[in-house]
């Protein structure tokens, strides 16, 4: 009796061991970006500012075209754009959706690196955002820089969720963000066969 009693007491002192590493390497993510959230570095995913003019035209285009854009795939067809290997490691594959609004860019930023870093290299992360309340291009450009600074094949699509603004309003006293991440199955094609929806705590 006393052996399972100490056996259980390890296993709760490693847990919340491992809760307080989890919440150190979240806080520092969080300072790391904090600081350059709205300046230059963070969405200068090109090194030349009519580049990421042309990139977030583009983005535009696309998303009020077919109300969706996939970052990686519109990049890839721009003359200046880094190559894209769109079926790479498709056999062992991850999709991770969440929902947000220009509110929470740096929230789905920690969030996002954190979910980028815990992957091994071998498995193919394909990230499906929902969004709300006219999202802009450059917003998707923030959490798409994450490319070049964690990993260069994690994809990342954005979804336009705005309909639960009208259809999903009363779901939520927090807003449409919430509700728009029960739209992501719908919004997902066929290649997406199972999703893992994540809830981001959003501010009050």
């Amino acid at each position: 009796m006393r052996k399972n009693k100490n056996a259980k007491f390890l296993l709760n002192k490693n847990i919340i061991i491992f809760f307080l590493i989890e919440i150190i390497i979240l806080f520092n993510i969080k300072v790391a970006y904090i600081e350059n959230l709205n300046s230059q570095n963070l969405y200068e995913v090109f090194s030349d500012n009519n580049q990421i003019f042309i990139f977030e035209n583009r983005i535009k285009e696309e998303f009020e075209m077919k109300k969706r854009a996939n970052l990686n795939e519109i990049e890839s067809n721009l003359p200046f754009g880094k190559k894209w290997e769109k079926n790479r490691l498709r056999y062992n594959e991850i999709n991770v959706g969440s929902s947000l609004d220009h509110n929470f860019v740096l929230e789905t930023i920690v969030t996002t690196t954190s979910i980028i870093i815990s992957q091994k290299s071998t498995t193919k992360l394909r990230l499906h955002f929902s969004v709300v309340n006219n999202f802009k291009p450059r917003d998707m450009i923030k959490i798409y820089s994450l490319r070049n600074r964690l990993r260069e094949d994690v994809e990342f699509i954005f979804y336009d969720a705005s309909r639960v603004e009208k259809e999903l309003s009363s779901l939520s006293n927090k807003g449409p963000t919430i509700a728009a991440r029960l739209l992501l199955p719908q919004l997902t094609d066929d290649s997406v066969n199972k999703l893992i929806n994540i809830y981001i705590r959003f501010k009050n």
